[in-house]
């Protein structure tokens, strides 16, 4: 069965479902900043898609990773620390291997934490649980990339607004 992302090349930009092959046919301009969609579409969906023209109301999908999404305009270095805090709880209350633990810097105002499930899917309100449960009392985590549309800016890309990658 294919999985299809939203793939967008600009945040504003409309999306387009793709498999990962055409993803990386499709991003070529370095300079640019592209995002991807952290829940994956089924062949039914990608119909649904093109035919509305949106991805929003689409809440039967999957994802095999959980990500957190870190923010402090104030201070960047509040969201770092509770990146770290995040790390250690996933690997010394959970078990996980720290290899599967992917930290970057959002390019802006915070820090994105990838967390690689392997074979398992979760459903956006596991995923919303999960990540609400581990971070909890933390304060610069911001819940919002549970949303089943939601998309993050794909690691390595240019920050519209800062120009960092």
């Amino acid at each position: 069965m294919m999985e299809y992302y939203n793939f967008k090349e600009g945040l504003n930009s409309k999306g387009k479902l793709m498999t990962l092959d055409q993803l990386s046919k499709f991003q070529k301009d370095p300079n640019k900043d592209y995002y991807i969609s952290i829940y994956k579409y089924n062949e039914e969906q990608k119909k649904r898609v093109e035919k509305s023209g949106t991805v929003s109301g689409i809440r039967d999908v999957t994802t095999d990773i959980l990500v957190w999404d870190f923010d402090s305009a104030n201070n960047p270095d509040d969201a770092r620390k509770d990146v770290i805090n995040l790390a250690h709880r996933l690997v010394e209350k959970y078990n996980i291997d720290p290899d599967s633990i992917q930290c970057y810097y959002s390019g802006s105002k915070g820090f994105h934490v990838v967390l690689y499930l392997g074979n398992q899917q979760v459903t956006p309100d596991e995923f919303k649980k999960a990540t609400t449960v581990i971070a909890d009392g933390l304060k610069t985590f911001d819940a919002v990339v549970s949303d089943p549309a939601r998309v993050i800016r794909l690691e390595y890309t240019k920050h519209p607004k800062t120009g960092l990658f």
